[in-house]
């Protein structure tokens, strides 16, 4: 008969184990082949390129070299989706000339930003005819992968059918959300309000804040979460970590590893499943709830 396990513990915990389970080896991220910028259209001049979204959707793609500025403005059309990659080296800002507009959902092959390239909704003074997207979705069907800054001046919603990789800067003035096969961060994610992660596999290496709400980490409920926070930091300061929430009842298993938490309080709601968590350090309450043969 399986039994279920509660486990509280309160201040700061230089080495946590709640092994509910056998353990439980981490898979190994996808490989993600390069960018190729075939059949896409290119912007390179160094003074702003305005871009119609209209006109842009069912391109076979979009590339910017760097040093170059391109904005997509929405005022026309708020749902774009390129049959090819959107790959930016230089600075790509979704905005639109019409006020009205809030959401945006832009949608390609795969998503990359390079090293040194900024990406996003959170627009620069010299863009004084635009208006900032507030809901930005970016969905790939493919990998989405950040190796210089992507920022938001509200809402950030970012997908990939495989993985997002983040190397560099992720942040929201507002909510954040990731969903993936896989989340890798090895740099920074950020948001003002609640960070929300969906993967079955998170590995962070790097730093994931919410400065004034959460970080919740779910699933697909038939699917386990194993998250390897080696290297890696949590902090929600003045909110809580949750994994899976309160009413879940599935039983899929959940491995934590490594890494530390600072939070008002680490959830770890498994239902039925399993629950192993060895973690290097946390700050905060510990509650756990799941069960173990």
């Amino acid at each position: 008969m399986n039994s279920r396990k509660h486990a509280a513990v309160s201040s700061l915990v230089s080495m946590l184990m709640l092994s509910f389970s056998c353990s439980i080896t981490m898979q190994p991220a996808l490989a993600v082949d390069p960018p190729t910028a075939s059949g896409s259209s290119t912007t390179s001049n160094s003074t702003p390129t305005v871009l119609d979204a209209s006109a842009l959707n069912g391109s076979g793609g979009l590339s910017s070299t760097a040093g170059s500025t391109t904005v997509i403005d929405f005022a026309n059309l708020q749902n774009v989706s390129l049959t090819g990659n959107l790959s930016n080296s230089g600075n790509i800002f979704f905005a639109s000339s019409n006020p009205n507009v809030n959401t945006v959902n832009f949608s390609a092959a795969g998503i990359y930003n390079m090293q040194g390239a900024l990406m996003g909704s959170l627009l620069p003074s010299y863009l004084s005819g635009f208006y900032p997207i507030h809901n930005l979705n970016l969905s790939s069907s493919t990998n989405l992968v950040n190796n210089g800054t992507i920022s938001s001046s509200g809402n950030l919603n970012l997908a990939a059918v495989q993985q997002v990789i983040n190397t560099g800067t992720i942040s929201s003035q507002a909510n954040l959300s990731i969903q993936a096969a896989s989340i890798v961060n090895s740099a920074l994610l950020s948001a003002m309000q609640n960070i929300n992660l969906q993967a079955a596999n998170i590995l962070n290496s790097g730093q994931i804040n919410a400065a004034l709400g959460n970080i919740n980490i779910a699933s697909a409920l038939s699917s386990n979460i194993i998250i390897n926070n080696s290297g890696g930091t949590m902090q929600a300061l003045n909110g809580l970590v949750n994994v899976r929430d309160s009413l879940y009842s599935g039983i899929a298993d959940l491995n934590i590893d490594g890494g530390k938490i600072i939070a008002q309080a680490l959830n770890l709601n498994n239902g039925n499943g399993k629950i192993q968590a060895h973690l290097d350090s946390i700050e905060g309450l510990v509650n756990a709830r799941g069960n173990c043969a």
